[in-house]
């Protein structure tokens, strides 16, 4: 019997294959929908927390190195192959985060090389405008990454500002706690995406 520890996320593939981020094993397994087979693509990915892919692109949110992760030769071969995808050749690395790899409490916008995360968690696809977006938990925003150059943007939230929750307003000036899951519906041309509740003590 096969076993996924906190599995957070997964990502449909070609219609039939379930690309999955298995958590706590911190590793990316492969689920196929037509024979219920699962094997291993990926080892040693952090702590993969979400994953989403778009052509041949793979993007997964590590929140233990506070980085995304990429493999850009998802083909339907490779993942079909039932081995271990082939990370060589620059196939595999980090998107973008690099500077903030491994340190907590980091925040900056910027290219790929300046950008900084403290626990990314979710990301989705902008299929219109070919960009990504990307919940920082503990910064208490969402971003905006180009995938092409790893440049980030603010989008929603402000992470000089405490854990809170203020709609009706644009951008930096929506406040929330912790986004975690992110939905891109492009029919609707909407991001959805969950943030969980600020609990205090009662006491305080």
């Amino acid at each position: 019997m096969t076993t996924h520890t906190h599995t957070l996320s997964l990502s449909l593939f070609a219609c039939r294959y379930a690309l999955v981020a298995d958590t706590v094993n911190r590793a990316i397994r492969v689920l196929d929908l037509y024979t219920q087979e699962v094997w291993t693509a990926l080892t040693n990915v952090g702590y993969p927390t979400d994953i989403v892919s778009f052509g041949s692109r793979v993007v997964i949110t590590d929140a233990l190195n506070h980085v995304l992760w990429e493999y850009t030769s998802a083909t339907l071969a490779t993942v079909a192959s039932k081995q271990p995808w082939d990370t060589s050749g620059g196939k595999w690395g980090v998107l973008t985060g690099s500077a903030g790899g491994g340190l907590e409490g980091q925040y900056a916008e910027g290219d790929a090389a300046t950008a900084k995360f403290w626990e990314p968690l979710g990301v989705a696809y902008d299929t219109l405008r070919h960009m990504l977006y990307v919940a920082d938990y503990r910064n208490r925003v969402i971003r905006i990454v180009d995938p092409d150059t790893g440049d980030t943007s603010l989008l929603v939230g402000d992470p000089t500002m405490p854990a809170a929750y203020l709609d009706n307003v644009n951008g930096s000036d929506a406040m929330i706690t912790g986004p975690t899951t992110l939905l891109y519906d492009a029919e609707e041309d909407v991001l959805l995406f969950s943030d969980r509740k600020v609990y205090t003590d009662p006491a305080d």
